[in-house]
């Protein structure tokens, strides 16, 4: 979905940053929607 693209055009550290925040709305998202 264009995260490779993302975490290509910007620093490592945002890239990582990033797919932590990805991860953590995901976390979220199955204990408010599960």
């Amino acid at each position: 979905m264009g995260v490779g693209a993302y975490a290509g055009a910007f620093p490592a550290r945002f890239g990582v940053l990033s797919f932590i925040s990805v991860l953590t709305a995901a976390f979220f998202t199955e204990e408010l929607g599960g």
